[in-house]
């Protein structure tokens, strides 16, 4: 399947747009737009059924405005059912959003 794009749903003035990877090897992405910039993106890793988060970023500006979350909320809708989980390397940052999630993380590779 060839990489494709489109917009999603809108989280105050920001929006999101997803980008399915071009086989299963290739990451999906969710990049938050503001005011037409990016400000944050979340990658994941589709494996068979099962997603791993591999990075996410919010440019310091936006952080703590829920863009993070919008961002993870709107990617598991992309895996339309299939799981998306956590991943196990962590930064201080990451390992303090992802507990706010209340969802099960495996256990933390500190980075």
């Amino acid at each position: 399947m060839a990489a494709s794009d489109h917009l999603g749903q809108q989280f105050g003035d920001y929006s999101f747009k997803f980008t399915e990877g071009d086989g299963d090897k290739d990451l999906h992405r969710v990049d938050a737009i503001y005011k037409g910039k990016s400000v944050g993106f979340l990658d994941w890793h589709p494996y068979h059924r099962e997603g791993e988060l591999q990075h996410i970023e919010v440019t310091p500006e936006h952080r703590r405005k829920g863009v993070a979350t919008s961002m993870w909320n709107f990617a598991k809708k992309q895996e339309d059912g299939n799981f998306l989980s956590h991943g196990r390397e962590r930064t201080d940052e990451g390992e303090a959003w992802a507990k706010s999630t209340k969802e099960p993380m495996p256990k933390r590779i500190k980075i």
